[in-house]
């Protein structure tokens, strides 16, 4: 399924980007290009308040960056940066409209490519294979990653500690549900899946399961303060009484 949605070329560049590895920040920032460099550095650099004042201007351009860039590292860097700098500031009923609905659907594309390339990798994992442990490392990494953005975005919206209307919210609540559920899966196979190599990953799986874990908890938390109206669809339901099937 994850083959339909990437062209070959694509996921191969995208695949290349992952296995580099490294601090997110620093290699996002050495792999950005001319146009995309100043404009990270100088979001790096602003404090909340600059953030607030240059939410309209500086939104656009990061959702395009975004969608645009094949590296994996860039993707979570920029994603923190959005979730981290921006999100606090925008208005409760703008989120689904103007945030969730542009950055789930790429996350999720992102963490099914990463779960579809660890779970390649790990079939031909060996303990003289040193570049792929590394590769796969850096994957598991980037998961990680992924689950504590994620958390992140769901403390935000509970933090609120007042009922949230689904339609403002809904992208997350049914992302945030796939990456549990496909997580807990892997972690539940990991040992038929590394075999006798499921020590050199070990500590990053183990951290893995924690992080969805945390996750897991905190959607809880989430659809006790979601509200549906009385035109629910069907999607919302499911979303809303999601929790049951853990």
């Amino acid at each position: 399924m994850v083959a339909a949605v990437f062209d070959g070329n694509r996921a191969e560049r995208r695949r290349r980007a992952f296995a580099l590895g490294g601090r997110y920040g620093e290699s996002a920032m050495a792999q950005a290009g001319p146009k995309e460099g100043p404009l990270l550095s100088e979001v790096e650099g602003w404090g909340p308040e600059a953030c607030r004042r240059q939410l309209s201007a500086a939104l656009p351009r990061l959702f395009s960056l975004y969608q645009a860039t094949d590296s994996g590292i860039q993707h979570i860097y920029i994603l923190r940066i959005l979730t981290q700098r921006f999100l606090p500031h925008i208005k409760l009923s703008e989120l689904e409209k103007g945030f969730f609905s542009k950055i789930f659907p790429k996350t999720i594309e992102l963490f099914d490519l990463l779960l579809c390339e660890i779970s390649a990798e790990a079939t031909r994992l060996t303990n003289k294979n040193v570049q792929l442990n590394m590769t796969l490392r850096n994957h598991l990494q980037a998961l990680i990653h992924m689950l504590e953005v994620l958390t992140d975005c769901v403390q935000h919206i509970c933090s609120r500690q007042e009922m949230v209307p689904l339609e403002h919210v809904c992208n997350l609540p049914s992302s945030v549900l796939h990456v549990i559920k496909n997580t807990f899966l892997h972690c539940k196979s990991s040992e038929s899946l590394y075999a006798e190599c499921l020590h050199m990953v070990s500590d990053l799986l183990q951290s893995l399961f924690k992080g969805t874990y945390s996750l897991q908890k905190q959607l809880m938390l989430l659809l006790d303060i979601l509200s549906i109206n009385s035109c629910a669809t069907e999607d919302s339901i499911r979303i809303m009484t999601s929790g049951v099937y853990f």
